[in-house]
């Protein structure tokens, strides 16, 4: 069964293919085949004064591209503790990055605070896709939003300085807790500070 994984880079793609091999040999196999071949470029450029150069720097992304993934694999394996639970979520997360704006580094960041914050990795993807229609509503960063969620969610409720971070970026979070608890807009803050609006309300808000 093969596997493939497509992470976007601007308006370019790298396929990462693999059969039954580990994510991270497959990347050793990708950076080695780019390093051979900046090698032989090298070596050829030698003969080419500074023709090379230009070449070598357009070389740099693709190295970088595979750095990073390899990275961001490493954390996602030490999140979910095997490299099969990783594969899935990257996976996951590629497919995501395919049906929306955001760009996968973006995305793979947010997941990662989302599971540092307690989400599981099955109900990662839905709680981006919720986030994700927030931020692309009001123009707010996918990581931001994931991680104010975050706090929420480990605190058990919403404090004061949450509110402020929801609404100082556009998300008219006071007007949708008002019409769920039936108050006007003036008395959420009260409910804020009594204790009253917890993270099951937050979730419904959003």
């Amino acid at each position: 069964m093969s596997l493939a994984q497509g992470i976007r880079a601007g308006r370019a793609f790298v396929e990462i293919g693999a059969n039954s091999a580990p994510l991270e040999a497959a990347l050793a196999r990708i950076k080695g085949r780019l390093q051979s071949f900046g090698a032989s470029l090298t070596a050829v450029g030698a003969g080419l004064g500074g023709v090379s150069v230009g070449v070598l720097g357009a070389l740099a992304w693709p190295l970088q591209l595979a750095a990073r993934l390899e990275t961001t694999s490493a954390a996602f394996e030490t999140m979910l503790g095997s490299a099969e639970a990783t594969q899935a979520m990257l996976a996951k997360l590629q497919a995501f990055g395919a049906e929306t704006p955001f760009e996968f580094p973006e995305i793979a960041d947010a997941a990662k605070k989302l599971l540092a914050f307690g989400s599981s990795a099955d109900s990662v993807t839905d709680e981006l896709r919720m986030l994700g229609d927030i931020g692309s509503a009001v123009g707010v960063p996918l990581g931001d939003i994931a991680e104010i969620y975050g706090k929420a969610r480990v605190q058990g409720r919403l404090f004061a300085e949450d509110i402020n971070q929801l609404t100082g970026r556009g998300i008219p979070i006071i007007q949708a807790l008002a019409k769920q608890f039936g108050v006007a807009d003036g008395d959420v803050r009260k409910l804020v500070e009594t204790g009253k609006i917890g993270f099951p309300q937050l979730l419904k808000a959003f």
